[in-house]
Formats: structure tokens, C-alpha cells, sequence
């Protein structure tokens, strides 16, 4: 999600995609959003909604009921 935010604020990105800062800062930490939230994000920054799951290392985001 960092990647994705670029040089915006995390209060200017959480305002674009319509989720809370603190939520946004919880999805930066790896806490793995619903797939409809995931395909809602997605959508507003142009990309697949599965990119959001991926962290890089192939082995994905830790489950926010974990």
C-alpha cells in the first residue's frame, strides 16, 4: 500500500479512497483488507484489486482476525 500511496499523505490517500487514516495505516502494516474493500481501493487507484495481497514475498498480508 505504501507503493501505491507514492508522495501523498496518508490523510490525503485514506480521504481518496474513502477509509480512515488509521485504517489506511493498518493496511500499510500488513492487516489484509476485505476483498470488497480490497476491490473498492483497487478500483479508485487503478489497479487489480489481488495487487493489495500481495506484500512482495509471495507470502501475502497477515488476516486482520489473526
Amino acid at each position: 500500500m505504501i507503493s501505491l500511496r507514492g508522495e501523498k499523505t496518508q490523510e490525503a490517500m485514506a480521504d481518496q479512497l474513502g477509509i480512515s487514516r488509521n485504517y489506511l495505516s493498518e493496511l500499510e502494516n500488513g492487516v489484509t483488507p476485505s476483498v470488497k474493500t480490497a476491490t473498492r481501493i483497487s478500483f479508485k487507484l487503478g489497479v487489480h484489486w489481488t495487487k493489495l495481497f500481495d506484500d512482495g514475498t509471495g507470502e501475502g498480508h497477515q488476516a486482520a482476525n489473526q
